[in-house]
């Protein structure tokens, strides 16, 4: 079977300044490339074929210790990327819940089922990325497949691979923390998921939206 490593990012500029991050191409903040070491230390005894993420700067930066330690390459992939947001891209989550109470209620409390304004829809944020990594798997028979990208998108990956219905993945699905890894298998026709969001190793773990 194929292993699947998938990393979120470490805390980037927008996690740590508390703004929506979307496409724009926020960088690791200083504890996020701290982040990125831990998590490429603890794996370092892992065997890597390929290394794969996002195109955006916070996901590259994050698998770079892991390429860099072996000698791989990165291939950079703009449908890994996190959920398009619109024109709340680069708003503060306190200005939204100030300013765009409803929307921001709807987004807290219907997430599956939420489009970004004048942006894309969580959940087919979510599929883009699962037919990507679904497409890397069947490139990569048999191999251990490193991958950074990023949180929402992980989170609806997660859903569709555990096979939990939509109006219940919600409350059973949390975002992965930042810097996380989750393992999942892919038997040749389908996603079997392992364990989600492992941070144990993280000093300072964070769990920031998107």
């Amino acid at each position: 079977m194929t292993k699947l490593i998938i990393i979120r990012h470490g805390e980037s500029e927008a996690n740590e300044a508390g703004v929506v991050a979307g496409h724009t191409d926020y960088k690791l903040s200083a504890l996020g490339k701290e982040q990125a070491r831990q998590t490429a230390d603890y794996l370092a005894g892992e065997r890597i074929d390929a290394i794969y993420s996002s195109d955006l700067c916070r996901a590259v930066e994050t698998a770079l210790p892991h390429a860099e330690s072996r000698d791989l390459e990165v291939f950079r992939c703009p449908e890994l990327r996190e959920t398009y947001c619109g024109r709340w891209e680069g708003v503060s989550f306190d200005d939204l819940r100030a300013n765009e109470r409803e929307l921001f209620e709807s987004f807290r409390d219907h997430y599956m089922f939420f489009t970004m304004p004048e942006g894309e829809g969580l959940w087919e944020s979510g599929v883009r990325f699962y037919h990507k990594v679904m497409e890397i798997a069947k490139e990569n028979p048999d191999k251990t497949v490193l991958i950074t990208a990023h949180g929402a998108v992980i989170r609806v990956f997660w859903v569709l691979i555990c096979g939990t219905p939509r109006e219940e993945a919600g409350e059973k699905h949390p975002y992965p923390s930042n810097a996380s890894y989750s393992v999942a298998w892919f038997d040749g026709e389908k996603m079997i998921p392992g364990e989600f969001s492992h941070d144990a190793h993280l000093p300072h773990a964070t769990h920031l939206h998107i």
